[in-house]
């Protein structure tokens, strides 16, 4: 799955957005992203291997984020916690 990252915050923290509306919150260990990187996300393992693939070059990314970093942007709370588990594999994948 893509995500694009479209926020940096103040204390280096990195959000990016996929098509289908989740936001990932995560930092990344050594260097920094643009806006508009866009990065390759294994969603169902992306807590458990803390990486990345940014896809200008091909770079694995180590980061760290938790299971309470991943946000669902089309839910009724706007931006619950998304636990990737708990969720159909076509909802995943759905644009």
């Amino acid at each position: 799955m893509r995500a694009v990252v479209s926020r940096i915050s103040a204390d280096g923290s990195y959000t990016a957005r996929t098509d289908n509306d989740l936001a990932l919150v995560f930092g990344v260990a050594q260097g920094s992203l643009p806006l508009g990187c866009v990065l390759d996300v294994d969603l169902l393992s992306v807590v458990e291997t803390q990486r990345l693939r940014r896809i200008d070059d091909d770079q694995l990314l180590e980061i760290r984020m938790g299971s309470h970093d991943i946000h669902d942007l089309r839910s009724s709370g706007r931006g619950e916690h998304f636990v990737p588990s708990h969720v159909s594999t076509a909802r995943l994948l759905a644009p």
